[in-house]
């Protein structure tokens, strides 16, 4: 499991090409993920410009009708150090790269039919987590509310269900259990549950339900968390 605690694009400048006046760039890097950016066109190219050199390993964008896009990653002497090419983009996608520590600009250039969208992306250095116990219970969070009279008369106001998934950590060292304690963050942040198994636990974009805590067990620390979906 890694977990990008930090989100860099958020101290951005983000400027864009073709941009809905509706939908502006701004919308990319808002906490809510559907509160998206929209192009006026086939095509935009979406830059995001830093202050100071920035440190990144990872790139994660989610909610969209993208069907290519491509992220280049340059120095502050506009060098190229490193692409990405995304042919066949996923519902939320992560991609993973040698760790670049100059980065300056990144240039994403997205496309799709007229009129696309993109809700989120996200940047940084991933940290991964400790293997979590085996056993764990997929399931969802039902949030729809209903009303009902006497006579048996039932209104349901139907939400869409959110992923919900609650994860163990044991025998965690004092060394591993700071540095957890010290990355945790009540922010909507991306989540890549089974890096090799992801049609078993897709990517979720998403926040901690609380705080952490960490039990003392003899010589070591466990972890229980729990992971709900964000839109």
């Amino acid at each position: 499991m890694k977990i990008l605690f930090d989100e860099l694009f958020e101290n951005a400048v983000m400027t864009t090409t073709n941009e809905s006046l509706n939908y502006p760039i701004e919308n990319i890097v808002h906490p809510f993920m559907h509160k998206r950016f929209r192009s006026s066109s086939t095509s935009s190219v979406i830059t995001a410009t830093f202050t100071t050199d920035q440190t990144m390993s990872c790139f994660f964008y989610g909610f969209h009708t993208v069907t290519s896009l491509s992220v280049v990653y340059k120095n502050a002497a506009s060098a190229t150090l490193e692409t990405l090419t995304i042919s066949s983009p996923e519902d939320i996608g992560i991609e993973y790269f040698t760790e670049l520590t100059t980065v300056r600009t990144v240039e994403i250039t997205v496309n799709g039919a007229s009129n696309f969208y993109i809700g989120k992306i996200g940047g940084g250095v991933c940290y991964a987590m400790p293997d979590p116990v085996a056993t764990y219970t997929s399931g969802s969070r039902d949030n729809s509310s209903d009303s009902s009279s006497p006579y048996g008369q039932r209104l349901v106001n139907d939400i869409p269900k959110l992923r919900e998934l609650p994860y163990a950590f044991r025998e965690l060292t004092l060394t591993t259990k700071n540095e957890i304690e010290a990355l945790y963050t009540a922010k909507n942040i991306f989540f890549d549950l089974y890096e090799e198994a992801r049609t078993k636990e897709p990517p979720i974009y998403g926040f901690f339900v609380e705080s952490f805590n960490f039990p003392y067990e003899p010589r070591r620390y466990s972890l229980s968390i729990i992971i709900r979906e964000a839109k």
